[in-house]
């Protein structure tokens, strides 16, 4: 698994948000960074780089990822994914990422806390017509992914 994974579910307590067409719901675009790395590297007064960590290897960190994820639905109170994902707000849960393969998918989980949510809403706002809006979604992991 790597870290360019698109979001599936995130289960926070009795709340599931899933993260499917079926529903409505379609990622635009994620992060497809890495782990953050512990910066000990510090310029000294004289100009002179000093890596505290020498040669060694850095300490990696658990990475914010983040996906825009795009809402459909019928009427703009027709989003059902969304208010569940908004009632994940702040909280703990699983977070299941996937990437599609040749053959079908590869799935990994992680524990994660759903940042605080960004967005806006486009015209046609509505009844009657397809509605739709962005969300920005940001989970800081708190275990680095297994990647092969």
């Amino acid at each position: 698994m790597a870290y360019n994974a698109r979001v599936k579910t995130f289960v926070a307590g009795a709340v599931t948000f899933t993260c499917s067409t079926a529903n409505g719901v379609y990622v635009e675009r994620g992060a497809a960074g890495g782990p953050g790395v512990v910066d000990r590297i510090v310029v000294t007064g004289a100009g002179v780089v000093h890596d505290m960590d020498g040669t060694a290897d850095g300490v990696l960190v658990p990475p914010v990822i983040w996906q825009e994820i795009t809402f459909q639905a019928a009427h703009p109170n027709g989003h059902t994914q969304y208010w569940n994902l908004l009632k994940c707000v702040g909280k703990h849960g699983t977070l299941t990422l996937t990437i599609p393969t040749a053959s079908g998918e590869v799935t990994q989980s992680v524990a994660a806390r759903l940042l605080p949510l960004d967005g806006q809403w486009e015209a046609p706002y509505r009844a009657g017509v397809q509605n739709w809006f962005t969300v920005r979604a940001e989970w800081q992991l708190k275990a680095l992914l297994t990647v092969a």
